[in-house]
């Protein structure tokens, strides 16, 4: 633990230096995921006029709230990004575990309430 900590105390510089980059880069790719993820709902409701979706009126305080919350959640994505892959992969783990043991979590899986009962399952 000593050697840790004094790696920690005298490389300072580059491990923060090292964290900003990568955060920035977290924080541009996520806004160009929300931006890229904008101009295909445009390019849908441009393309498909006729069809019933739930697309809010655009207005400006709506644009500048999915605005304002992209910048939420991308500075959130930037702060947090070594923690991000890990809440990924406690997911995947989590439904593995389920659908390996199903009785373990309660049955979290999906049963379809129309399809009968096998009686010979106990």
């Amino acid at each position: 633990m000593k050697k840790a900590v004094d790696f920690a105390i005298k490389n300072w510089r580059p491990l923060v230096l090292a964290y900003a980059i990568i955060a920035v880069v977290v924080f541009v790719c996520i806004l160009l995921f929300f931006w890229f993820g904008w101009k295909e709902t445009e390019r849908e409701k441009e393309l498909w006029p006729d069809f019933e979706f739930d697309y809010p009126d655009e207005s400006g305080w709506r644009k500048a709230c999915v605005i304002c919350l992209s910048l939420f959640v991308a500075l959130g994505c930037a702060v947090l990004w070594p923690g991000i892959p890990l809440i990924i992969s406690g997911g995947v783990l989590l439904v593995w575990i389920a659908e390996r043991f199903p009785g373990l979590f309660g049955n979290m899986l999906e049963i379809d309430p129309d399809e009968p009962e096998d009686p010979d399952a106990d």
